[in-house]
């Protein structure tokens, strides 16, 4: 049983680090990703429940460089 306010959370993307919405779209098969730079990553979260993650393009290369040894 999931409630409506369980449904405007998941039509509500925004970037986990700085809180900026993500683009609006026509349906929720818009692919953000490939056509606004954002990126979607998925782990689990401090309690260990998997949790999906948004970055905007900003935030998703300074979340990428802390992810690769060496940049």
């Amino acid at each position: 049983m999931t409630s409506e306010n369980d449904d405007d959370e998941a039509d509500d993307h925004r970037c986990i680090d700085c809180g900026k919405p993500a683009p609006p779209t026509d349906t929720n098969y818009t692919l953000i990703s490939a056509r606004h730079g954002w990126r979607l990553t998925r782990g689990p979260d401090r309690d260990g429940v998997r949790v999906m993650e948004w970055r905007c393009p900003t935030c998703w290369q300074v979340h990428r460089k802390k992810m690769v040894p060496g940049t």
